[in-house]
């Protein structure tokens, strides 16, 4: 048991793995909820995308010749475009964009942790790599769920900032409301920490284990 020699038990000073979480994080209930947060996170970021393609698709008919196409620190339009569907569309296009993106990187996370486990930088690296590749994809799953959830927040953040240039435009509004951008980004910030120490506990959880029956089987 060269984990515990080195590090200590994960928890307690037993040096055994804490059985309930250790029976429960791979046991089949847990994957069933892990599959179903996925689905869940894909299935938000659809509905984002569908608001944003929404809003747009609905402001657009009610437009004027020239809509704002760029604001200041303050919020103020600095520059404006006529009201194309090229130049409307744009900001749509390029949040879809980014959450296919997103959206492949949470999705090839298993591949990589299968294939190029050095190339994942994440807490506790070393021990990642010398795990299983099971057991690697279990670990990366917080960080596939945050991939998504990043890409539906950056889209809610574009589905705002077309609304506030169609509030601009139709002089509802003076300002791009920046208010609703920060709580973006702090939407977006605020589940890091806990990615960072799920997938932390997740690799020594996985690294006792691993361990544990290597173990066992030399006996």
């Amino acid at each position: 048991m060269g984990f515990y020699r080195t590090h200590g038990p994960v928890k307690g000073d037993s040096g055994e793995l804490p059985s309930n979480e250790a029976r429960q994080f791979k046991s089949p209930a847990r994957s069933y909820h892990r599959s179903m947060a996925r689905w869940g996170s894909i299935l938000l970021l659809l509905l984002a995308l569908g608001a944003l393609w929404g809003i747009a698709s609905w402001c657009y008919p009610h437009l004027p010749a020239e809509f704002p196409v760029h604001f200041d620190g303050a919020g103020k339009p600095d520059r404006w475009a006529y009201s194309t569907p090229g130049e409307w569309f744009l900001l749509p296009i390029i949040a879809t964009g980014m959450a296919l993106m997103f959206s492949l990187i949470a999705l090839s996370l298993g591949w990589f942790a299968r294939k190029y486990p050095g190339l994942v930088n994440i807490p506790q690296a070393k021990l990642f790599q010398q795990l299983e590749p099971a057991r690697r994809q279990r670990v990366l799953a917080p960080c596939g769920l945050l991939m998504f959830w990043v890409a539906a927040c950056l889209v809610g953040m574009f589905a705002t900032m077309v609304w506030g240039s169609y509030q601009v435009a139709i002089k509802a509004a003076s300002t791009l409301g920046m208010q609703s951008l920060f709580v973006v980004l702090g939407a977006i910030l605020a589940p890091l920490g806990w990615v960072m120490w799920r997938t932390r506990t997740l690799v020594l959880l996985e690294w006792a284990d691993q361990s544990r029956q290597s173990s066992a089987s030399r006996e």
